[in-house]
Parts: structure tokens; sequence; C-alpha cells
């Protein structure tokens, strides 16, 4: 699965991952997990 993830890019993980997190996290709660999850220090 990390493979099909690591192809699909950036912009396309951080939409995934926003879009599954919207209806229970903050927008600022949101970006932070999508850093971590990325691997930066937002």
């Amino acid at each position: 699965m990390s493979l099909g993830i690591e192809r699909l890019g950036k912009p396309a993980v951080i939409e995934l991952l926003v879009d599954w997190m919207d209806p229970i996290l903050t927008s600022d709660d949101a970006d932070r997990l999508v850093g971590w999850h990325l691997g930066v220090c937002l």
C-alpha cells in the first residue's frame, strides 16, 4: 500500500487524508496530522 501512496504523490496524499479526516478534526489538527504523516514538521 505505501508504494501506491508514494506513486500518487504528495498532493494526492494530502487530499485523501484531509477528506478522510474532515468530519472529525479541525483544519489545524488535520494540517498537523498530514504533516506528520508526510514526515515534515508544520
